[in-house]
């Protein structure tokens, strides 16, 4: 496989990931439909962790601009960093997707799995 093949693998996987990270904000966007305080702090926590990603790719590639600088395998490293990054954020989100279990009392707003259960059915 060749560098640029392998450049082109890494920008599909994090295209997959960016889809799989909108794909679970949807869903949680449908179960807590009627949390409107919620909802609002998802925006706003999400749009807080898009520039947070975009600072922590700066810090890791402070000469992304220039990206002779990391030779030509930095496409599949900015990448393959971005996408482990959306990976790590849509684990964090998936707690909202399968619930607490009965008697977590520090669950804050993620609602029991019993409930998200029949939502979903």
């Amino acid at each position: 496989m060749s560098q640029r093949d392998m450049n082109q693998c890494a920008g599909i996987d994090y295209k997959k990931a960016e889809s799989e990270l909108f794909r679970v904000i949807t869903e949680i966007n449908k179960l807590y439909k009627d949390e409107e305080k919620f909802l609002v702090n998802l925006e706003k926590s999400q749009r807080n962790w898009e520039a947070q990603l975009e600072l922590d790719l700066d810090l890791k590639f402070p000469r992304a601009g220039d990206p002779m600088y990391y030779g030509s395998i930095f496409p599949m490293c900015y990448s393959g960093y971005k996408t482990r990054l959306t990976l790590q954020r849509i684990a964090f989100l998936k707690e909202w997707l399968i619930g607490s279990r009965e008697g977590e009392v520090c669950s804050g707003s993620i609602m029991n799995e019993y409930y998200i259960k029949n939502a979903k059915e």
